[in-house]
């Protein structure tokens, strides 16, 4: 008897991303605590000033 795979790789997909779902909600508040970290970091003052010290621009 044959069996169809046409639809195996959906199936798969579905997995995955059901996974992918479950894990994010469960590592949600590190997820957007360390995302928010990162924006911090990269928006910071500090940063903006050691830029325009880099470039020779003054406030």
């Amino acid at each position: 008897m044959r069996r169809n795979k046409k639809g195996f790789g959906t199936v798969e997909i579905v997995l995955i991303t059901a996974v992918l779902i479950i894990l994010a909600m469960m590592f949600r508040t590190a997820i957007i605590s360390y995302a928010q970290n990162l924006l911090d970091s990269v928006f910071s003052e500090s940063s903006f000033s050691e830029f325009s010290e880099v470039s020779g621009e003054s406030d």
